[in-house]
């Protein structure tokens, strides 16, 4: 009965002692009854297996505890355990951060990075999944990426690409006409010039090209030419001519007869005249002088 007694007693006073440890995360409690007088077997919740000292009873009369810390801490002092910092020293192996718990710590990367063999950082490729969110081109770097966009276009909220018009700042340099299209531009020339150097206009010779379509003469101009006819004719659909009868209006001058010809007219004068000047006329004197006029006229040019 007194044996039986003294096993209660120090089964209840192992409890006790050792059930509330200072660590909260390696509380001991009695798993087995005493082997033998004064010897106790502990277990704590990581399954790590303690012996108690053999003499119990000289650690309950000093008032002393059976501990045994859990790893990531350290005794202290009897029956008290601290965490241990393990990034205090060396940054705890990690590479880039490290982040200190109770009872352990973890290694953490920087963005863009990710953890290989739990303290080494590697590099993200983000590019290699989704292109990384980017619309056009993804440029990966160490520890980061950035979108670009192709020629053409604009980078928007650092991820998409919209046209730049480019026609809309000086004219896309187009001295002329500028015409803005998807990712891209093109200049073009006003109706009479030729475009240069993809930008610049110079003007069309057209009379250089089968005379400009004109019959008799071509007249270059600044972007654009004029056909032109000869003495004694008119322009038709402002490249042939025809022929002006100058006989028609006021007679052509003449004072008695105007014939016209092509591309010209001539006066001449009736019997017993001569012409005088090349459109006047004046009386014969005598016979031959009246045979002789109405046999001759002056062709005028």
């Amino acid at each position: 009965m007194y044996q039986y007694n003294f096993v209660f007693l120090v089964l209840t006073l192992c409890f006790k002692l050792f059930s509330g440890a200072a660590n909260s995360k390696c509380s001991y409690t009695c798993t087995k009854r005493l082997t033998k007088l004064g010897v106790k077997i502990m277990r704590c919740p990581h399954n790590a297996f303690m012996v108690c000292p053999q003499t119990f009873t000289k650690y309950y009369l000093k008032k002393q505890k059976c501990v045994k810390c859990c790893p990531g801490f350290t005794e202290i002092d009897v029956g008290i355990c601290k965490d241990i910092n393990e990034c205090s020293k060396s940054n705890g192996g990690c590479q880039h951060i490290c982040n200190n718990t109770q009872g352990s710590y973890h290694c953490q990367c920087k963005l863009g990075y990710k953890l290989s063999n739990g303290k080494k950082c590697v590099d993200i490729n983000e590019c290699a999944k989704g292109n990384g969110g980017c619309q056009h081109n993804c440029l990966n770097s160490v520890g980061s990426y950035k979108c670009s966009c192709k020629s053409g276009y604009q980078l928007v909220n650092n991820k998409q690409c919209s046209d730049i018009n480019e026609c809309a700042k000086g004219n896309g340099g187009c001295q002329h006409n500028c015409l803005n299209s998807v990712g891209s531009y093109k200049c073009s020339c006003k109706s009479g010039y030729q475009l240069v150097n993809n930008k610049q206009c110079s003007d069309i010779n057209e009379c250089y090209k089968s005379n400009g379509g004109c019959q008799h003469i071509c007249k270059n101009t600044q972007g654009s030419y004029q056909c032109q006819c000869r003495l004694g004719y008119k322009l038709n659909n402002g490249k042939k001519y025809v022929d002006i009868n100058e006989c028609s209006s006021r007679n052509g001058n003449c004072q008695h007869i105007c014939t016209n010809i092509e591309g010209s007219y001539r006066c001449s004068c009736k019997t017993g005249y001569r012409l005088a000047t090349t459109k006047h006329c004046m009386i014969l004197m005598n016979v031959y002088q009246t045979m002789e006029a109405a046999n001759r006229s002056v062709a005028i040019q």
